[in-house]
């Protein structure tokens, strides 16, 4: 029996949108196994080169695919979206099918040159803050196998972030030209999955407005030009340090 019990590692999940809480909350993978995987059978006939007929496993039974479905959690979108990415020279457009939601943002290309010139990009603004204490990290990865319809076009891109020392859930995205998107509310955005062995519990709350930007202002405050993270981070550990039990309001 191990009698130093690990503590979980609580993420706390903010809106200030109670019908958002209420009905899309930021929930555990597990309950966002694709249909198609749950209605595929756990295996099928297969016929070796003799001739004899041998059951084989199918992706039911993968178990890449099951810790994935059973490692972190998903943004689900929060209402019915529509975007056009339109010509090469023209802005992205989108609506949502609900008013008052976040807006949509485009990086210019001098942040990212000129690779991607085959790609829009678009910054979908969440209406989600997230915080956690340790400063655990966490991969911010696409979930693909969710997506079947939108494998051809849009790519959610990866990162690595953590929710002490930012509070973002903001979902980047390069699309192609000229395409059109209509994607339904509750599916999957984004997967955000813990590097720990440690359990991850997610804790989602309505707020205030004012809450809400008190808590976004105080880590999305650009105290530099350049890496303004890496100048958040030094003053929060530092704010940190003056504890002597190593206790801060993160």
């Amino acid at each position: 029996m191990n009698i130093f019990k690990t503590k979980s590692i609580v993420v706390d999940a903010f809106t200030i949108n109670e019908v958002i809480c209420d009905h899309f909350p930021i929930e555990s993978a597990s309950k966002f196994y694709p249909s198609w995987w749950k209605e595929m059978p756990k295996s099928f006939l297969s016929s070796d080169q003799q001739g004899m007929q041998i059951d084989a496993s199918t992706i039911k039974r993968c178990r890449g695919f099951i810790d994935l479905y059973s490692t972190g959690f998903i943004i689900p979108l929060w209402a019915d979206m529509h975007i056009e990415t339109r010509d090469v020279d023209e802005e992205c457009v989108w609506k949502y099918s609900t008013n008052g939601m976040p807006s949509m943002v485009s990086h210019p290309k001098s942040q990212y040159g000129n690779t991607f010139d085959n790609f829009k990009h678009l910054k979908i603004i969440t209406p989600w803050l997230m915080r956690e204490k340790t400063g655990v990290q966490f991969h911010f990865a696409s979930p693909t196998w969710s997506n079947v319809s939108y494998l051809d076009g849009m790519n959610i891109l990866p990162g690595i972030i953590d929710y002490k020392y930012q509070v973002a859930t903001n979902v980047n995205l390069f699309m192609p030209h000229n395409r059109i998107y209509h994607i339904e509310h509750g599916t999957p955005l984004v997967h955000i999955i813990p590097i720990t062995d440690k359990e991850i519990k997610i804790k989602c709350h309505t707020i205030s407005a004012e809450e809400y930007y008190r808590i976004e202002n105080s880590r999305t405050y650009h105290m530099s030009f350049l890496n303004n993270y890496g100048s958040m981070k030094k003053a929060i550990d530092k704010k940190e340090a003056k504890c002597p039990f190593g206790f801060g309001k993160g």
